[in-house]
């Protein structure tokens, strides 16, 4: 349920004419910088601290946001959620982590999240629609240590773009997911990991 203004050349209207077009069309979501991470948040369920972009709000009502929840089909222990709403685009970052098998490494861990999230038993990248393998793999630094990050592209049924940062930690696999309205990939995977920067494990 998000919308992308697509904006179109048009003549350049005299200097005294008065903008014909509503406020909210004429900002382009390619042109917003990241946003300062800025609010210091600690879990203590999922042992780790962070800071979010100042303006996001945490979700602590069931209900209040949807459980953007790839990874925890079950419901088992939830997840930590937090939300923003810029340039008319709404943004959601899900952090959470489950118990992981004896002897199960970042490697596994990862194939054990992208099976998860095509088959769609929850509530995945693309919420309601299908979903597709990662268009992008890559290595990444979370708190210190090894992670993975996957980039996902809904069909254009469904419009989010996501990016889910996997780590093992303490044989706990983490997941933090990223979804967000497509049309601004570069500017949303550097706001991504500049959050991811300010990740820490706790515990």
């Amino acid at each position: 349920p998000c919308l992308l203004v697509v904006l179109s050349a048009c003549s350049t209207p005299p200097a005294t004419a008065e903008p014909t077009l509503p406020p909210a069309a004429t900002i382009a979501p390619t042109a917003t910088e990241p946003q300062p991470a800025g609010q210091s948040f600690t879990s203590e369920r999922f042992s780790y601290s962070f800071a979010y972009p100042a303006g996001w709000i945490l979700k602590d009502k069931p209900g209040e946001w949807a459980d953007f929840d790839p990874l925890d089909p079950n419901r088992t222990a939830g997840i930590d959620i937090f939300a923003g709403y810029v340039n008319n685009r709404n943004l959601a970052l899900g952090i959470g982590a489950r118990q992981l098998s004896e002897g199960e490494t970042l490697e596994t861990w990862v194939e054990t999240a992208k099976t998860l999230i095509k088959a769609g038993v929850s509530k995945g990248v693309c919420y309601e629609g299908i979903e597709d393998d990662p268009v992008a793999e890559e290595e990444i630094v979370l708190g210190g240590e090894p992670a993975i990050l996957l980039q996902y592209e809904c069909p254009d049924a469904h419009d989010s773009f996501g990016l889910v940062a996997l780590s093992v930690h303490n044989q706990k696999g983490y997941w933090l997911t990223w979804i967000a309205p497509q049309g601004n990939t570069e500017a949303d995977k550097a706001e991504f990991l500049q959050i991811l920067s300010t990740f820490s494990f706790t515990g």
